[in-house]
C-alpha cells in the first residue's frame, strides 16, 4: 500500500468498482458499527467502553470483480468523533486499519476477518489531528493479486464515522494523440511492469509518419508514452481538424484550397486566378492565365504567345 496525498494524484482515466456498502462481522460481541440512516448517512463506531478487551469491529466489502486492473486505488474520507468524556477506558484511538483477501472468485459464504487470513495493508490516521475534527480523506492504492479481492476496515477502539469510500482503478483511453488509437489498457502497478502496444491510423485518409509502425506505453498513471517520432499524418489534399473534443479527422480541402505534402497542416489558399485541381493536391491557372515562377501567382495572359499559340494552364 503506498499513500498519496491530493496534491499527488493525477487526473488520468479512472473507472469506480465500489463505493460505500459495507457487511458487519460478528465476532464475540454484537455489531458496533451503525450503518448509515436518513439522520446519519454514514458509517459510525464508538466502541471504548470495555476497560479490558480491545474491540475489533470490522466492516467487510462485497466480492469486489476488478476485471483487468492491476492496480487499484482507494479513497476513503472519514472523521473522528469525540469520545465521551465518562468510561473512556483505555480506548479512544485515532487511527483504523484496511485489510484485504484476494480470491479468484466469490467465496461462498463470503469471508471473515476474524476466521480468514486477510492483509493488513495500512493503518489509516492523519498526520495530525485537527482540534475541530474536519473530514480526513485518505488516499491509497492496493495491488492486486487474483481476479478479485476483498476489502475491510478494522476499528480498534475509535470514535469514528465513514463518509466515503471509494475503489478505482486506472486505465490508459482508446484514444490517445490526433488520429492515433491504442487499444483500452489497464494501467500497471507501477512502470517497471509496463508493456508496449502497438497502435493504429483511425483515418483512412492519415499515415504513418514514413510508414512506421506506432508503439506506445501504458504507464501507472493512466496516460500513453508515446514513441517519439510517432504518428499519423493526413494524406496529400487533406488537412486535419477537430470535430469534437476529442476526435480528429481528416478533411479534404475545400475549393480553391490545396496541400501539397503529407502532414497535419491545413491547406492553403490557391493563387489568384487559379482553381484546386481534382484530387486537391494542387492549382491550376484559370483560362487565359499563366505563371511565370512556381511561386508566383497567376497573370494575365493576353499578348503572351506560347507554344503553338496557346496559353500555358500552369499549375502548382
Amino acid at each position: 500500500m503506498r499513500r498519496k496525498y491530493p496534491e499527488e494524484i493525477p487526473n488520468p482515466s479512472r473507472k469506480v468498482l465500489y463505493q460505500f456498502v459495507f457487511h458487519q462481522i460478528r465476532w464475540t460481541k454484537p455489531y458496533k458499527w451503525n450503518h448509515p440512516s436518513t439522520q446519519s448517512p454514514v458509517y459510525s463506531v464508538c466502541d471504548i467502553s470495555n476497560e479490558n478487551e480491545e474491540p475489533k469491529n470490522w466492516l467487510r466489502t462485497d466480492y469486489i470483480n476488478i476485471k483487468d486492473a492491476r492496480r487499484l486505488d482507494i479513497e476513503v474520507s472519514y472523521v473522528f468523533l469525540d469520545c465521551p468524556p465518562a468510561n473512556v477506558a483505555p480506548f479512544c484511538r485515532t487511527d483504523f486499519t484496511l485489510y484485504s483477501y484476494h480470491a479468484d472468485y466469490k467465496l461462498h459464504p463470503d469471508p471473515d476477518p476474524t476466521s480468514l487470513k486477510f492483509h493488513k495493508e495500512t493503518v489509516i490516521a492523519p498526520e495530525t489531528l485537527p482540534i475541530k475534527r474536519p473530514i480526513v480523506t485518505f488516499y491509497g492504492s492496493v495491488v492486486t493479486k487474483a481476479k478479485g479481492i476483498y476489502l475491510a476496515l478494522l476499528d480498534q477502539g475509535a470514535c469514528l464515522g465513514i463518509k466515503k469510500f471509494v475503489v478505482r482503478y486506472r486505465f490508459c483511453s482508446e484514444l490517445v494523440a490526433p488520429l492515433v488509437r491504442f487499444p483500452r489498457t489497464a494501467a500497471p502497478a507501477n512502470d517497471i511492469n509496463s508493456t508496449k502496444h502497438e497502435g493504429e491510423c483511425t483515418d483512412l485518409n492519415s499515415l504513418k509518419r514514413n510508414d512506421q509502425k506506432i508503439y506506445g506505453v501504458c504507464l501507472s498513471n493512466g496516460e500513453w508514452k508515446i514513441t517519439d517520432n510517432s504518428a499519423c499524418l493526413c494524406n496529400y489534399g487533406y488537412e486535419l481538424i477537430n470535430r469534437s473534443s476529442d476526435s480528429f479527422v481528416c478533411r479534404g480541402c475545400q475549393k480553391g484550397f490545396y496541400k501539397d505534402s503529407v502532414g497535419n497542416e491545413k491547406c492553403v489558399p490557391c493563387p489568384s486566378n487559379s482553381a484546386s485541381n481534382i484530387d486537391s493536391t494542387g492549382c491550376i491557372c484559370n483560362e487565359g492565365y499563366y505563371r511565370s515562377s512556381d511561386l508566383a501567382d497567376c497573370e494575365d495572359g493576353r499578348g503572351f504567345c506560347r507554344e503553338n499559340f496557346r496559353f500555358e494552364r500552369c499549375t502548382v
